[in-house]
């Protein structure tokens, strides 16, 4: 065990960088940097899991650098300690070879083995389960308080890093009550019982205070509870309404080898009564395993890979006990036992080499893809270090080095089809952290309605390939010629950009000193020299991209306004101001230091149009 072990953590080890495939991994580690660089888990950056996978590579990334190796190589960690809890239980539950066997048998699996390296919440979440049920096996030992105490810890730090595995304290209880004792008779077996519950229940509630109290507010239930609990859109509910047929396609159909030996086994192991208890438990692991994963909405494909632990933990012990018997029904010569250390080592030996053959025969990790790779590099190139690029592949972001605004660290399907990110959403973030370029890498931004439309609008095409669109967008906008003037108690106007032309362009911008409640439109006036209105522009902020509910507190707000038609020559004054919508009543100018303004408009600049 100890052997296949450090195989299993060579094989990770020499693969850290690897492409899994897996979009989960950019969101988890752009969060995990984000935090890094001083920003507010779930208050200003957004992600829907708990905190603890983000604080563990957090401190990884303060140590070898936000790198996608490093990342890999913490959770690598995770997984190595969870490989290892599978074979020990393997071993425990039902006899010392079935250990190295179920060990063994983790190699056959490819897309386990390679989802080990995904920086994600699952496996690591699992690792701890399996830990906990492991501790769990020992309180009939020696210190049985101390191993109650440590499964609870294990268990409440899998719900810290994945709220999925909360489906695992029906195997745990079911544990805790074969565990705790012979039931000689009822009521001190019932008083055991649940004296353990409540000691483990205890450990468990404790851990989890320690992590969620630091955490826990608006933003972590908007989050990790609401968001979570959100119903789908149309399209991932239909996604979602298949997911027993997948499941049991993805048992069938790529892992029938392990599935039919599986369910053999269980039967085995059921009817040998000292492997029973074990059994049962795993039994009802597996099927609260497929129950949770069928009620998920929607069940992600990369969930599937959760089902294969306690099946090839099962399988071991099966293919161990079937051997067991086997030897037990034919007669051993005396020098074979006093060789069996040799006969050990040779059979561990053996073992290891069928571990490394099926490495090499089931595993073909995959390529990058060009077009990330691609994407990765113009982000490295084009955006700077202490920039954000605004991107819907997170990953290719965080490869380049560079970071995503808080508010689009998570861009998934799942926060488009619930409502969680809108249009409003992405031109704030793209405002609020003063992002140069909008890009569209892989289809998620481009299913939010009107804003590619908006971007070529809005925005300037900046490079367009077969696999992403980059638009400069309005960041590129600089404040020319400041002025500072208060409208009403809640709006300042900083300056603006004008561009004669023809056609005469100009720039406003604006800026919220508080949360806005009502809907203010900006008005544009050209008069001439005595006072007549020549042109009048009046529109939504941003043409209505960004209302002013919406705007977030003080964040420069670029409003673009063009004049079609030329002015003829003369001589024109340039004013601007803000009326509510839809009562039409301007809102006063409050404060306009040494700039000249009306009660209600505030005057720009003189004009001259030459013939």
């Amino acid at each position: 065990m100890l052997l296949l072990g450090l195989l299993f953590f060579g094989v990770m080890g020499l693969n850290l960088g690897v492409y899994t495939g897996e979009y989960d991994e950019g969101p988890t580690l752009q969060a995990a940097l984000l935090l890094g660089d001083g920003y507010r888990l779930y208050e200003e950056i957004v992600y829907n899991k708990p905190p603890l996978l983000i604080w563990w590579l957090s401190l990884w990334q303060r140590w070898g650098g936000p790198t996608l190796e490093i990342g890999e190589l913490a959770i690598a960690w995770f997984t190595f300690l969870g490989y290892c809890a599978w074979g020990a239980l393997a071993a425990r539950w039902f006899n010392p070879w079935a250990g190295p066997l179920a060990m063994v048998f983790v190699f056959g699996a490819p897309d386990l083995v390679a989802r080990m390296l995904a920086v994600t919440n699952e496996l690591p979440a699992l690792a701890m389960c399996c830990w906990s049920m492991l501790f769990i096996t020992r309180v009939r030992r020696s210190r049985p308080w101390v191993h109650v105490c440590l499964a609870g810890i294990a268990f409440g730090l899998a719900l810290g890093l994945h709220p999925l595995t909360l489906y695992a304290a029906a195997p745990l209880v079911l544990l805790i009550a074969l565990h705790t004792g012979k039931p000689t008779s009822w009521r001190p077996w019932v008083a055991d019982f649940l004296r353990t519950s409540m000691i483990f229940a205890g450990a468990a509630v404790a851990t989890i205070l320690l992590w969620l109290t630091p955490v826990y507010g608006a933003g972590f239930v908007r989050w990790v509870i609401s968001y979570n609990a959100a119903p789908l859109g149309p399209g991932l509910s239909q996604l979602a309404a298949d997911n027993a047929e997948r499941l049991i396609a993805y048992l069938w159909t790529d892992y029938r080898f392990y599935t039919l030996p599986f369910v053999l086994a269980l039967i085995t192991l059921i009817a040998k009564r000292a492997t029973r208890p074990a059994a049962l438990a795993m039994g009802v692991w597996t099927a609260g395993t497929i129950i949770t994963l069928t009620t998920l909405e929607p069940m992600w494909d990369h969930y599937m890979v959760i089902l294969l632990p306690p099946l090839i933990i099962g399988l071991g012990g099966g293919v161990a006990l079937g051997l067991q018997s086997l030897a037990r029904h034919r007669s051993i010569a005396p020098w074979v036992t006093a060789m069996r250390h040799v006969i050990n080592l040779g059979a561990a030996t053996g073992l290891m080499g069928i571990a490394i053959a099926l490495t090499m025969l089931r595993h073909t990790w995959p390529e990058w893809p060009p077009s990330q790779v691609a994407l990765s590099s113009w982000i490295a190139e084009q955006v700077g270090v202490d920039e954000f690029v605004a991107v819907d592949d997170p990953l290719a972001a965080y490869i380049a080095g560079r970071r995503v605004p808080p508010q689009l660290a998570d861009s998934s399907e799942k926060r488009i089809s619930t409502g969680y990110l809108d249009f409003q959403d992405v031109i704030s973030a793209l405002l609020e952290s003063r992002v140069r370029y909008l890009i569209f890498a892989n289809e998620r931004f481009a299913r939010l309605d009107d804003l590619e439309d908006w971007a070529s609008a809005y925005g300037e095409l900046y490079e367009s390939t077969e696999d992403y669109e980059i638009y400069a967008v309005f960041a590129t906008h600089t404040i020319e010629i400041p002025m500072s003037a208060d409208l009403g108690d809640r709006i300042r106007f900083l300056g603006y950009t004008l561009d004669p032309g023809p056609p005469l362009t100009i720039t406003l911008f604006w800026q919220a000193l508080g949360p806005l409640t009502e809907t203010y439109h900006i008005f544009f006036h050209v008069t001439d020299t005595e006072g007549n209105l020549i042109a009048a522009l009046d529109n939504d902020p941003l043409d209505g991209a960004l209302q002013t509910p919406d705007w977030p507190e003080y964040v420069t707000i670029p409003h673009t306004i063009e004049l079609t038609n030329p002015l003829p020559a003369g001589t024109y004054r340039l004013s601007t101001g803000m009326y509510s919508y839809p009562d039409l009543t301007r809102l006063p100018i409050t404060s306009a230091g040494e700039a000249i303004a009306s009660p209600e408009a505030l005057y720009l600049t003189t004009l001259d149009v030459e013939p």
